[in-house]
């Protein structure tokens, strides 16, 4: 049922134009999201976020968080406070994108659009985390920061599994082209 739903959601998505635009925005959000991690290095001596996602640790997660000083720490508030969108934007364009390249319905189509939907799940519950570890810094609770560093790494390891599956997709496609000319040759 969820399945159907996200597909419902982003199937008018799939035409070449909305899908190019989707990806435009993804990639628009990527790159502001590195520069604002590029600044937060910059504020916080090399350290970025990637370093407080895998910080696992409350004493990890406060050194990260005294490195950033006040003005590292509202520069993550603020792209936090983007990160609810940047989840929908990619999920999107990655669900549009496996749907289109699925074909038609089957029950992996199902399965397979259920990995962008994981992956924005699991941001968001790491965005929460992080987002309770800064309204309540100086004060660190180290299962928060725990907890958080293991939804970022489902969240990475479905980021990995989703750009596998769309690349495994392309090729299928191309192999299912490149049939079709040789046996119209």
């Amino acid at each position: 049922m969820l399945s159907r739903l996200f597909i419902h959601l982003i199937e008018p998505l799939t035409p070449n134009r909305r899908l190019f635009i989707v990806w435009l925005l993804f990639v628009a959000f990527f790159f502001w999201m590195t520069r604002l991690d590029d600044q937060l290095k910059a504020v916080g001596g090399g350290v970025g976020i990637l370093d407080l996602q895998f910080a696992f640790t409350a004493e990890q997660g406060r050194q990260i968080l005294q490195d950033w000083g006040e003005t590292g720490r509202a520069l993550a508030r603020k792209g936090l406070a983007w990160d609810w969108i940047y989840p929908l934007v990619y999920g999107l364009a990655f669900g549009a994108s496996l749907l289109r390249l699925s074909g038609p319905e089957n029950r992996w189509r199902k399965n397979l659009i259920l990995l962008p939907l994981w992956t924005i799940l699991f941001d968001y519950g790491e965005n929460l985390l992080h987002w309770q570890v800064l309204r309540t810094y100086p004060i660190l609770d180290g299962s928060q920061i725990r907890l958080a560093s293991i939804w970022a790494v489902v969240k990475w390891l479905l980021v990995g599994v989703m750009i596998f599956m769309l690349g495994y997709k392309l090729v299928q496609r191309q192999s299912r082209l490149n049939r079709a000319v040789d046996e119209n040759i």
